[in-house]
């Protein structure tokens, strides 16, 4: 292997380890971690967030809406054992709000992905951002 090579594939490397860094979950004082951000597109009434296994169990979700206000209906949460859960919303949240603590079914379990359901809309300003956050 080559000097060139050598670098290129340490660059890799390292550039692997930083987003792992960032990809991270990220949890707050109280509990709660971050599973997923999702940018809402305006041009669907849907959008996914994935979550991984290896996020670990969940026993509640709750939702925060960032740079712009968004008109949610529901929720769809997709458990890592086949069950799902739909949650009515039917919430407006303005810019920098989030949901009330939405409590799941059962057990505490992994979540595959959510799907949130929302009103379409031309923003004239900046498109919302959607955080999705789970507690043990």
């Amino acid at each position: 292997m080559n000097k060139t090579n050598t670098l290129k594939m340490f660059s890799v490397i390292a550039l692997v380890i930083v987003c792992q860094l960032f990809v991270a979950p990220v949890a707050d004082a109280a509990g709660w971690k971050i599973l997923g951000i999702t940018n809402v597109k305006g041009t669907l009434d849907r959008d996914v967030v994935k979550v991984t296994a290896k996020k670990g169990l969940f026993r509640s979700i709750k939702i925060k809406v960032r740079t712009g206000p968004l008109e949610m209906k529901k929720l769809i949460v997709h458990f890592g054992n086949g069950e799902i859960q739909d949650i009515a919303i039917r919430k407006h949240f303005g810019k920098n709000t989030e949901s009330r603590v939405i409590d799941l079914k059962g057990q505490k379990r992994a979540i595959k992905k959510v799907v949130f359901w929302y009103a379409k809309k031309k923003w004239a300003g900046p498109k919302p951002t959607v955080v999705l956050w789970g507690k043990s």
